[in-house]
């Protein structure tokens, strides 16, 4: 009996130190974009570029913008945060959908042309640089009279964590989830999570610190992140006012191809001061 306890405290010790160790590649899932590919889909939409900052560390980031209209900018921009896996930049051929908003699209580290490693913290920090960036006038652009703010998915955490610290006029979460230490705790019972997670992407933390106007924007079918987890942060949101949209016969990958969700996009940045 004591040589197979040995054996299963030994495996579930084992267990944990692989986790603990390769959590990042379960974590995020980085996707790099060639020069030359980058390039073509910046000539292909009017108003078009590349935006480009350095991090204090000395890490340089990469944004996608897009002005609401080919000749000028609209002084209205939506900072947007994407999901894991997504190349951002889909985003924007779909200017349309953000009336009278000019669009910044952001790189995570490690993803599309921005270099380095991804990491909350970074991350975090990476967020409100864009920010006080764009705020101070980026590349030569002028300074926003407003700053909205959208988040997909993994986005939805930067998204909120900005919010919390700077004066956003709006915040947008698309597939949002609560926490993600939370939802992994609940998947691995078993497991102390809270002990060997170092990215715990907690939004529903900084959920009473948000004041802005909100929308929530959930795919009935998501099983990636169920719209429950979506609701508990939704339920200890401060923002207002804020609304709920559940897109019916949707999934986490297929929620924006439903003209419910551009609507409700749509209609919300229209109401925004």
């Amino acid at each position: 009996m004591l040589i197979w306890l040995a054996l299963l405290i030994g495996g579930y010790g084992a267990m944990l130190a692989y986790l603990w160790a390769t959590q990042e590649s379960r974590i995020f899932f980085p996707r790099t974009l060639p020069a030359e590919r980058a390039d073509e889909i910046v000539q292909q939409i009017a108003g078009a570029r590349h935006v480009w900052i350095d991090a204090p560390d000395g890490t340089r980031l990469h944004g996608w913008w897009r002005p609401a209209s080919p000749s000028t900018a609209s002084g209205r921009v939506l900072l947007y945060f994407g999901g894991n896996a997504e190349d951002v930049h889909w985003r924007l051929g779909h200017g349309d959908g953000y009336p009278g908003w000019d669009l910044l699209l952001t790189d995570y580290r490690g993803y599309g042309r921005s270099g380095g490693q991804p990491g909350q913290a970074q991350m975090q920090a990476d967020a409100l640089l864009w920010f006080d960036r764009l705020s101070a006038g980026l590349e030569g652009l002028p300074a926003p009279s407003a700053i909205a703010v959208m988040g997909t998915s993994l986005g939805s955490y930067y998204a909120t964590h900005l919010a919390a610290r700077r004066p956003v006029s709006g915040i947008v979460l698309a597939t949002p989830f609560d926490s993600v230490r939370d939802y992994v705790q609940s998947r691995l019972p078993l497991l102390p999570v809270r002990l060997i997670l170092r990215h715990p992407m907690d939004s529903k933390s900084d959920a009473g610190a948000i004041r802005a106007p909100s929308l929530f924007i959930t795919a009935a079918d998501d099983k990636t992140i169920p719209p429950e987890r979506a609701r508990i942060l939704f339920d200890a949101w401060a923002g207002q006012p804020r609304d709920w949209v559940l897109v019916p016969q949707s999934n986490h990958d297929t929620v924006s191809s439903e003209p419910l969700y551009w609507e409700s996009l749509g209609h919300f940045l229209r109401t925004l001061p």
